[in-house]
């Protein structure tokens, strides 16, 4: 969750609001790893619309100068 919030700027809260409705709507699938959950999207279909989108919003802050974190590949 915390990689989450670094990229989208979004509070810990609210990460997790979206993170609940996602697997309410059976979007997403949480594991848990010791104290923590790992998330993974459900619909293999989902992983290159997600990267597709990473890709254009990565390109497009780079274009603006921003210094930004690279994603990691699906």
């Amino acid at each position: 969750m915390r990689e989450l919030e670094q990229v989208t700027g979004m509070s810990q809260q609210l990460v997790s609001y979206h993170l609940r409705e996602l697997r309410t709507a059976g979007l997403v699938a949480a594991s848990a790893e010791g104290r923590s959950n790992r998330y993974r999207l459900c619909c293999s279909d989902l992983n290159d619309l997600v990267s597709l989108i990473g890709g254009l919003e990565l390109a497009a802050r780079q274009t603006e100068g921003e210094r930004v974190l690279e994603p990691r590949p699906a």
